[in-house]
């Protein structure tokens, strides 16, 4: 039987278990978290590679995409430190990218959503403490509903009294499909949410729903196939394993329609020192086997917590002894955006530049006479190479002319490719405003 799901490692170079396991030896007080972040579309692979570009600062160490859900989790991991950490920027330009590319109104599978950018779950890893992603799932939400302006629910420890990721969802209707053959299709009409949300506007703007963002120790995805069509039947063996119904402690579970033939029990492990995968396996069997079905080998959505740092140590080794990836234009200017910037060779970068209003990128940053340098938001690429690609940024401000001096400003940022050889030469077609040539 052909599976429709996939389990894609995007950033793990080519390194033995021994040469990870030796960097955690030599850096076992790394203070990492990891981020989950669950969008609605699997389908448009052009979205999503835009949506993975946004994800600077952070090294994307799994991609776990289900075509039948249509639907997409990817895992960010970073250091909490230098402050800000450099996860909230990762996370929010991953939302942004995602909600300018996808619309929520065309979005239709079998796995509940509340909006293009479903669920965002914050979990500490290596010496990194739940306060510390708790602050950080605050932090992020606030940025989602203020600047982006998507009422965003916070749950976990990032909200105040502890509100569960099931309740919440409770509340917002998650549960219920909205559409024939158990699909979850389009969004909600728009209007007053039945709960007010922790950022953001009140009313729910059809295009991208809403979206939750917590902050819990570790939690297992583990999903079972059961060979059949009846998804009620997956629903009682649901209900039956979760803990609400009387089953697995800390287990929460939903049956879903998943592919021709087969529904699936999707199981949240909340706590897997409690209940494992292996128990939630022997008794979905057990309970498709009293109804005269059977039980498919169920898998995990994503890594252990091990595997991560190991992967995400593996790509930060690599990546700094890799070419350079950070290039710097400067132009003297009183102001105005930069249009085009060409690099070269033109088989290793290619870059629009152009307005940005959000400004607080931790890996673009503008340069200048003034002091302290102002900081902009890290540019987004599209396109594929060799054909030129677009991004967005903008200065914070003009330069300011000082006897003697150029009056420059300009814009550190890292490259969508790494290039080779001592340095990349980048020219501007044309400069706007009040700006003079490169």
């Amino acid at each position: 039987m052909n599976s429709i799901h996939k389990l894609i490692l995007v950033s793990s170079p080519d390194c033995s278990r021994k040469r990870g396991e030796e960097e955690m030896m030599l850096r076992p007080m790394m203070m990492l978290a990891c981020c989950k972040i669950y969008i609605s579309e699997s389908r448009n692979a052009s979205a999503l590679r835009t949506i993975e570009r946004a994800a600077s600062g952070a090294v994307i160490v799994n991609r776990f995409t289900d075509d039948a859900y249509n639907r997409v989790g990817y895992t960010l991991v970073a250091p909490l430190l230098p402050a800000p950490p450099p996860l909230r920027y990762a996370v929010f330009g991953v939302v942004r990218a995602a909600l300018e590319a996808i619309d929520f109104r065309a979005h239709a599978g079998t796995h509940p959503r509340l909006g293009a950018v479903d669920h965002i779950c914050f979990h500490p890893l290596a010496q990194g403490s739940l306060h510390h992603v708790a602050a950080l799932a605050g932090a992020v939400a606030a940025d989602i509903g203020d600047k982006l302006q998507v009422p965003t629910f916070l749950y976990g420890a990032a909200h105040r009294e502890g509100r569960t990721l099931a309740s919440i969802r409770r509340q917002l209707g998650y549960f219920k499909p909205n559409s024939s053959g158990d699909q979850w299709r389009g969004a909600p009409e728009e209007g007053n949410l039945p709960v007010t949300p922790d950022a953001g506007p009140e009313r729910s703007p059809r295009s991208k729903g809403v979206v939750v963002v917590g902050a819990t120790d570790w939690v297992d995805n583990y999903n079972v196939p059961v060979y059949t069509s009846d998804v009620d039947a997956a629903r009682r063996i649901a209900r039956a394993v979760s803990e609400r119904g009387g089953g697995l402690q800390s287990v929460q579970a939903m049956g879903l329609a998943h592919s021709d033939g087969v529904v699936e029990v999707a199981c949240n492990l909340l706590d897997p020192a409690k209940a494992g995968a292996d128990q939630v396996q022997d008794m979905v069997e057990r309970l498709a086997g009293a109804d005269g079905l059977s039980a498919g080998k169920g898998y995990f959505t994503d890594f252990s917590q091990d595997k991560i740092v190991e992967l995400y140590l593996q790509s930060a080794n690599v990546e700094s002894t890799a070419p350079t990836r950070r290039a710097r234009l400067s132009y003297s200017a009183a102001g105005g955006p930069v249009d085009r910037v060409h690099g070269s060779p033109p088989t290793t970068t290619f870059l629009t530049v152009a307005d940005l209003p959000y400004g607080g990128g931790d890996t673009t940053e503008a340069f200048g006479s003034e002091s302290p340098p102002r900081h902009v938001q890290q540019p987004i690429l599209t396109g594929e190479p060799p054909a030129t690609a677009t991004a967005t940024a903008t200065v914070a401000g003009g330069g300011r002319e000082e006897p003697g001096g150029s009056g420059l400003i300009g814009f550190d940022f890292d490259l969508d490719q790494p290039f080779a050889g001592d340095a990349l030469s980048l020219s501007c077609e044309r400069v706007r405003d009040n700006g003079r040539p490169c």
